[in-house]
């Protein structure tokens, strides 16, 4: 199975391999260069399985009404990154690459931090970690972490 490309503006195309309520597992094309928002992955956890490509992860910890960065480490495929319900970070795809996430239970209120406008998005569940141009795609929107 070919994951989607990209649509223009986002950084990465998703194809939706199976999911229900106990799960998803999603593959996704990575842009070269692109780099999703901080985002966190509602009461999910799960693995990210990086099939082809170099990423950098940042890590965040909310800190008063900011957001900080409390590690960044660069991941070569063929590589495992685990995620918690509580972990905040972003991913950056220095070539094309491909992943492969698997979370339980399926992600539902996603919040995507927008750090230009100092909001949080919380999106619909065929969005992915990016600020939607659609409003339709955001379900709420919560004041507060900034850089």
């Amino acid at each position: 199975m070919n994951p989607a490309q990209p649509a223009e503006g986002e950084p990465y195309g998703r194809t939706v391999v199976a999911a229900d309520e106990d799960h998803e597992m999603i593959l996704m094309r990575w842009r070269a260069g692109a780099t999703c928002a901080p985002h966190d992955h509602g009461d999910a956890s799960g693995v990210i399985h990086l099939l082809e490509g170099v990423f950098t992860e940042r890590v965040y910890a909310r800190d008063g009404d900011r957001l900080a960065i409390v590690r960044t480490r660069e991941v070569v495929a063929p590589a495992i990154v685990e995620v918690g319900a509580e972990h905040i970070h972003d991913m950056r795809c220095d070539r094309a690459g491909a992943s492969l996430h698997v979370y339980r239970p399926r992600i539902h209120g996603m919040r995507v931090y927008d750090l230009a406008r100092r909001e949080v998005l919380v999106v619909s569940d065929d969005c992915g970690a990016w600020i939607p141009s659609d409003p339709a795609l955001v379900l709420a929107r919560e004041p507060g972490f900034g850089p």
